[in-house]
């Protein structure tokens, strides 16, 4: 049992063998699901980038609104994956509650994209403080969820190094899976 404090100062009672590898696992497989969702919003930024300023009705814009429909496709994804980790420890929990916010909000961020492509092809002025507000709501989310990513990391007392070898190969995953929305 660890007193009051040990928890303080940060000298808490080792993670078991078995549920640090359950847990190490859990961080892997999120760690995955993330770098696909980077490699989707880096993909999604380039094409907004590259067709941002397209005239409506021109094949450009046409690129734009299939770059906002493959994000919202993404973010679907994201959702169905993250829903299928397993199993999620009690320690982990916090973590991965805090992901599926994140990952929600993220949905309903692309999806407010795609609305206000959709919208500008229709010629409808979109509502600029909602993007803003669903944005930011986003970026609460993914904050909340990176503090308790760290306190999970710093409970299992992994090094900068192993991390950062760990989200390397999450990200070559990511990479060579290919996906494609149906």
């Amino acid at each position: 049992m660890t007193s009051f404090f040990q928890r303080l100062l940060g000298w808490e009672a080792e993670v078991p063998a078995e549920e640090r590898e359950t847990i190490l696992s859990y961080l892997t497989e999120e760690w995955k699901i993330a770098a696909f969702q980077d490699l989707e919003a880096e993909r999604y930024n380039n094409d907004a980038t590259r067709y941002g300023n397209a005239d409506r009705g021109t094949a450009d814009f046409a690129n734009m609104i299939a770059a906002a429909k493959r994000l919202s496709q993404a973010a679907t994804e994201l959702d169905r994956r993250h829903s299928e980790l397993g199993p999620i420890t009690d320690e982990a929990s916090s973590a991965y509650l805090s992901w599926q916010g994140t990952y929600m909000a993220y949905g309903e961020w692309a999806s407010t994209i795609l609305a206000t492509c959709q919208a500008h092809e229709a010629s409808v002025v979109p509502d600029v403080a909602r993007i803003q507000h669903v944005f930011n709501q986003m970026e609460k989310y993914r904050e909340r969820a990176q503090n308790e990513e760290g306190k999970l990391i710093r409970r299992l007392r992994l090094r900068g190094e192993d991390v950062r070898q760990l989200l390397q190969e999450s990200r070559a995953t990511a990479k060579s899976e290919k996906w494609e929305p149906s």
